[in-house]
């Protein structure tokens, strides 16, 4: 577990393939619970890992699977939770690069 001691945190639903958290984590400082489906059922593969970052897979769209998730992450710790759909860095180019490629008069997506 990453609870305890000093510092902020979050939980990301929806995790992977692990931007956001690494942008928290890499860049913010902060300490984390990450959330994903499974590579082997579907989602993408976490591709960040750290010390102060605890993963689990999580389907969330099975009944009741966010109440367990949440078993994981101490009461009243986060003070950021991404429930939420992010793009991240990579995805992002990689989409407009197939955009670009279907659709040349299309200039980016924000």
């Amino acid at each position: 577990a990453v609870a305890g001691g000093g510092g902020r945190y979050f939980a990301d639903f929806g995790s992977s393939p692990g931007g956001m958290c690494e942008y928290l984590v890499k860049d913010l400082g902060w300490h984390g619970y990450a959330f994903s489906l499974a590579a082997t059922d579907g989602g993408f593969a976490m591709q960040f890992s750290h010390p102060t970052l605890e993963y689990h897979d999580c389907d969330l769209a099975q009944d009741g699977a966010w109440r367990q998730a949440m078993l994981h992450v101490p009461h009243s710790s986060c003070l950021f939770v991404n429930a939420g759909v992010v793009l991240d860095k990579g995805q992002r180019k990689k989409n407009i690069d197939a955009v670009e490629l279907s659709a040349p008069d299309v200039v980016g997506i924000y």
